[in-house]
C-alpha cells in the first residue's frame, strides 16, 4: 500500500472505510459475546452466594465445636 500522502481522495476514503468496517466487525463480535458473559457473571454470583452461605454454616459449626472443646477442658480440669 502506498503512503497515505500518495493516495487519491477516493483511495483514502476507501482505506478509511475498510478500517472502519474492521473496527465495527470487532465491536459487533464483542457485543455478540455480551449475553454469554452476562450469563457467566450471573452463574459466578450464584456460586459465590452459595459459598458464602456454606461458609456461614462452617463458621457456626467451628464456633460450636470450639465452645464444646472449652467446656470439655473445663470439665476435665
Amino acid at each position: 500500500m502506498a503512503p497515505m500522502h500518495d493516495l487519491t481522495d477516493d483511495e483514502r476514503k476507501e482505506a478509511l472505510g475498510e478500517l472502519l468496517m474492521d473496527e465495527l466487525k470487532v465491536i459487533r463480535e464483542y457485543l455478540q459475546d455480551l449475553p454469554a458473559m452476562k450469563r457467566d457473571l450471573h452463574d459466578v454470583k450464584e456460586t459465590v452466594a452459595r459459598i458464602e452461605a456454606q461458609q456461614h454454616v462452617t463458621d457456626a459449626v467451628v464456633r460450636a465445636h470450639d465452645d464444646d472443646l472449652k467446656e470439655l477442658r473445663q470439665q476435665a480440669a
